[in-house]
C-alpha cells in the first residue's frame, strides 16, 4: 500500500513538474506576445502622429495655393503680349468688323479654294463630288482644331498657338493639295486677327473689372472716411466744449493758457479732418507682407483717418493664414498718384499688372519711398524704424 502511494506520490510530482514547464512556457509566450503588442502599438502611435502632421500640411497646403490662386488668377494677362488696342468699344468694333468678314467669305464659298481638277473612275464629276465632300470635312476639321486652341488661348501661350494652327494649317492644305484643293489663306488671315482681338477683349474686361473693383474700393473706403470723421469731428467739438467750460472756470493764467493751447490743438486737429473730408486724393501709401505670402509684398493705399491699420486688417481677415504685417506706411496729399508712382517703378518685379503684389522686399519698397520720392516713412515700431534707418 506504501509502495503504491509513494508511486503515486512520485507520478504527481511529476505532473506538477510538467506543468510548472508548461506555465513557465506560456508566461514566456506571453511576454513576448505583450512585448510585440507594445510595439505595434507605438509605431501605430507614430504613423498616426506622421499622419495627422501630413493632413495638416495638406490643409495648409491647401489655403496656400486658395491664396495664390487668388493673387494671380489674372496672372498671364499681360505677361509676353502687348494688346494691339485697350479700348473696350474699340476692340468690340474691330471683332464686329472682322466676323461680318469672315461671313462675306463663307458665304461667298471662297474659304476653300479649288486649285485644280480632280477625277475618279476618269470622271470629273466624281472627282468635284469627292472634293466636295473632303473639303467639307477638311474645314470642320481645321475649324475643330482652331476653336480648340481658342479655347485655351492666353497671353503666356498666344505666340506658341499661333504657330501650332498655322502649321496645322499648312499640313491640311498640304494633304488636301493632293486632290487640288486647300483653305484660303485669307480666311487664315482673318480668324487670326479675330483671334488677336478676342484675347485683347479678354484683357480689356478684365482690367475694367480691376478698375470697377477698384473704383468700388475707393468709394468704400471713402465712406468710410466720412464715417470716421464725422465721430471724430463730434467728439473733437465736445471735447472743445468742455475745454471753453474749463477756460471759463480757470483760476489762474497758467491755466487758461494750457486751455488755449488744447483748444487750438483741437481746431488743428478739425481742420485736419476737414482737409482729408475736402480732398478726396489724400490718404496713406502702406507697404505690407504675410509669411503666408513668402517673397511678396503689397504696395497700396488707406483712406482711412487714422492711418492704414484698419484697411490692413480687413486685407488679412480674407483668406489668408497668417496676417499682413505693416513694414511701413506714409501719408501723401495724392496718395493714389504716388501709389502709381510706385507700382509704375516695380513695374518689372510686379506680380500682376491688375494686382499690387511684387517680387521685392519690404526694405527695397521703403527706400525707393524715401530716396525717389522724398516720402517721411512711419513704422509700427520704434526698433524697426532705426533699424531701417541704420540699413540706409
Amino acid at each position: 500500500m506504501i509502495k503504491i502511494l509513494k508511486k503515486r506520490k512520485h507520478q504527481m510530482e511529476e505532473e506538477i513538474k510538467q506543468l510548472n514547464f508548461l506555465k513557465s512556457t506560456l508566461e514566456q509566450k506571453l511576454l513576448r506576445i505583450n512585448s510585440e503588442i507594445s510595439s505595434q502599438e507605438n509605431i501605430l502611435q507614430k504613423r498616426k502622429e506622421s499622419l495627422i502632421k501630413t493632413l495638416e500640411q495638406i490643409e495648409i497646403s491647401k489655403k496656400e495655393l486658395n491664396i495664390y490662386e487668388g493673387i494671380i488668377s489674372l496672372q498671364d494677362i499681360g505677361i509676353n503680349y502687348e494688346p494691339s488696342d485697350y479700348d473696350l468699344d474699340t476692340i468690340s468694333s474691330k471683332i464686329k468688323s472682322l466676323k461680318e468678314s469672315i461671313g462675306e467669305l463663307i458665304s461667298n464659298n471662297q474659304v476653300i479654294i479649288t486649285t485644280r481638277s480632280y477625277k475618279i473612275d476618269g470622271s470629273e464629276f466624281k472627282g468635284e463630288q469627292f472634293q466636295k465632300i473632303f473639303c467639307e470635312n477638311l474645314l470642320i476639321g481645321f475649324n475643330s482644331y482652331f476653336n480648340k486652341k481658342k479655347k485655351s488661348i492666353t497671353t503666356s501661350n498666344y505666340k506658341n498657338s499661333i504657330e501650332l494652327i498655322k502649321k496645322k494649317f499648312n499640313k491640311m492644305n498640304k494633304n488636301a493639295s493632293l486632290i487640288g484643293i486647300s483653305i484660303n489663306s485669307e480666311y487664315l488671315n482673318l480668324i487670326l486677327q479675330l483671334l488677336q482681338f478676342e484675347l485683347d477683349e479678354k484683357i480689356a474686361k478684365a482690367e475694367e473689372r480691376e478698375r470697377i473693383k477698384e473704383e468700388k474700393h475707393r468709394l468704400r473706403e471713402q465712406e468710410k472716411l466720412l464715417a470716421e470723421a464725422e465721430k471724430e469731428r463730434k467728439r473733437l467739438e465736445d471735447e472743445k466744449k468742455a475745454m471753453n467750460l474749463a477756460y471759463n472756470k480757470a483760476l489762474t493764467e497758467e491755466e487758461r493758457s494750457n486751455i488755449i493751447q488744447q483748444i487750438q490743438a483741437i481746431d488743428k486737429r478739425i481742420d485736419d479732418i476737414d482737409f482729408r473730408v475736402s480732398n478726396p486724393k489724400a490718404g496713406w501709401l502702406y507697404v505690407i507682407e504675410s509669411p503666408s505670402l513668402p517673397g511678396l509684398v503689397k504696395i497700396g493705399v488707406s483712406r482711412r483717418l487714422n492711418g492704414p491699420f484698419e484697411r490692413v486688417r480687413e486685407l488679412s481677415g480674407s483668406s489668408l493664414p497668417e496676417a499682413f504685417r505693416i513694414n511701413g506706411f506714409c501719408f501723401s496729399d495724392d496718395a493714389f498718384a504716388l501709389e502709381n508712382n510706385m507700382h509704375k517703378y516695380f513695374a518689372k518685379q510686379r506680380v500682376n499688372p491688375n494686382k499690387e503684389f511684387f517680387y521685392i522686399t519690404p526694405q527695397e519698397a521703403i527706400k525707393v519711398l524715401k530716396e525717389e520720392f522724398g516720402c517721411d516713412v512711419h513704422f509700427v515700431n520704434e526698433d524697426e524704424s532705426e533699424d531701417e534707418d541704420e540699413t540706409n
